[in-house]
């Protein structure tokens, strides 16, 4: 007999990765710091043999896995839009309910591979790499948004309300 079970679907891979899947658990669910209890596992074959990479469940698709990137980012939903060619009501719609991301490291070339791999095409991407360069003079990818509503509370302290 047994007391739980794992269901595996396929996905699409993030960027230089050849396949992935996801790993779905839902007595993990319960677990904290696991979240829904999903994982997804990105895989390719090198010379040397299979190399595996686990990440957090973000989505089945690569498109919006690459949102919630740039949202960690700090950038706006017109932002994001811009760069993947979408309008910013479509962004929130998409965003709704898919789990929030630690700021990681995302430079142009970061982008290039990602926006490729949405299927995105030579001109969009093109017109996405101004517009990132854009926000990066501007230092709107610099800080998550959380990080500087902090920033502005500790520097206002008088405005913020008491509890």
């Amino acid at each position: 007999m047994t007391d739980e079970f794992f269901e595996v679907s396929k996905c699409e891979p993030d960027p230089g990765w050849d396949d992935a899947f996801i790993f779905d658990c839902v007595e993990l669910s319960r677990v904290p710091g696991l979240g829904q209890g999903k994982v997804m596992c990105n895989f390719k074959l090198t010379n040397s043999g299979y190399e595996f990479g686990f990440t957090p469940f973000v989505s089945e698709h690569v498109d919006v896995r690459l949102m919630a990137i740039l949202k960690a980012l700090g950038m706006t939903l017109k932002d994001i839009g811009s760069l993947i060619d979408k309008d910013k009501s479509n962004v929130s719609r998409v965003l709704n309910g898919v789990p929030l991301l630690k700021k990681v490291p995302f430079t142009k070339v970061d982008l290039k591979r990602w926006l490729e791999s949405c299927g995105t095409g030579p001109e969009q991407i093109r017109k996405s790499m101004v517009i990132f360069a854009e926000l990066e003079k501007a230092n709107v990818v610099a800080e998550p948004a959380q990080e500087v509503r902090n920033d502005r509370n500790t520097r206002n302290p008088e405005k913020r309300k008491p509890r």
